[in-house]
């Protein structure tokens, strides 16, 4: 279609910039594609003018060439049941100024992909330098996915975040940060809906100013028999969950973590090896400790 010819345009002039003037544009049979090669960015009129709606099962928009630059667009991925709104494979990609709208049912209809699809947690490979920042999201993915999946990332940051919906995926991170991000469940999701989920190994991530309707995070259990390492020096400040005692912060299998200035719901230790986690300045409902036989909980309230 148009779209991609004037994306594969700017790529063979070396780069480029792709403009969008206001208006509703279909993305039809298949998902247009920025391919490995020279970055191109992608620019809308302002994501309350500018939307790429993509027809039914189809994704909206494939990022594979490093340094690419996605502002100022609506990816609506909800009106036709269309499949992801926008995947990125690639590094020191800036997604700026954005709405993204799931498909009900989809699965990660925003997702930052590193490992090239060899990764595992014992054996990663990351994407490196991607920034989020100034995002409204609005999923339907099921209760267990991610609405937002950022996973195998380093030395990456997302900021300044209005999510409705599942919940961010921190899947295997490492020097990671969150800033200003504000989650709300979506109503018609159960399951699984926490805040953020912190999977093991994730090393060095900083979570700031985090505010919650809903559950609070999740750092992740090691599964029994499995050798990965525990999370460690992961640090939470500022978090506020503003739904009260229904609600959990579940800390599983991590060393070195500290959560500070944070007003909580009920805060669930649980790990399946080991807990090491300080709590300062912070007020929380309830705390319990709930480890597997043999794990060991240090649990210091500062």
């Amino acid at each position: 279609g148009a779209i991609q010819a004037a994306i594969d345009a700017a790529q063979v002039a070396g780069g480029g910039r792709v403009y969008f003037p206001p208006g509703d544009y279909l993305i039809g049979s298949k998902p247009d594609v920025i391919a490995p090669g020279s970055p191109v960015e992608i620019e809308g009129s302002g994501r309350d003018t500018t939307t790429l709606t993509s027809a039914s099962g189809v994704r909206v928009l494939l990022v594979q060439a490093d340094h690419s630059i996605v502002s100022g667009l609506t990816f609506d991925a909800h009106t036709h049941g269309g499949g992801p709104a926008l995947v990125v494979p690639a590094s020191y990609v800036t997604v700026e100024h954005c709405r993204i709208l799931g498909a009900v049912g989809g699965s990660w209809p925003l997702r930052f992909a590193g490992g090239h699809a060899t990764a595992s947690p014992l054996h990663p490979s990351y994407a490196t330098g991607n920034t989020v920042d100034d995002l409204i999201l609005h999923d339907y993915a099921p209760g267990r996915n991610d609405g937002f999946d950022f996973s195998f990332q380093q030395n990456a940051s997302i900021s300044n975040v209005q999510h409705i919906g599942s919940r961010l995926g921190l899947y295997v991170d490492r020097f990671v940060s969150v800033t200003n991000y504000s989650y709300t469940p979506e109503p018609t999701l159960t399951g699984g809906t926490y805040g953020y989920f912190i999977t093991d190994p994730g090393y060095h991530i900083t979570i700031t100013n985090f505010t919650t309707s809903g559950q609070g995070g999740k750092i992740g259990v090691i599964p029994t028999g499995n050798p990965r390492a525990a999370s460690s020096d992961i640090t939470i400040t500022g978090e506020k969950m503003t739904g009260g005692s229904a609600f959990q912060l579940f800390i599983g299998d991590v060393t070195n973590m500290v959560i500070e200035n944070s007003v909580l719901g009920r805060v669930v230790v649980a790990p399946t090896d080991m807990t090491q986690c300080t709590i300062v300045k912070s007020a929380y409902a309830a705390l319990s400790k709930q480890p597997s036989p043999g794990a060991t909980v240090t649990v210091t309230i500062g």
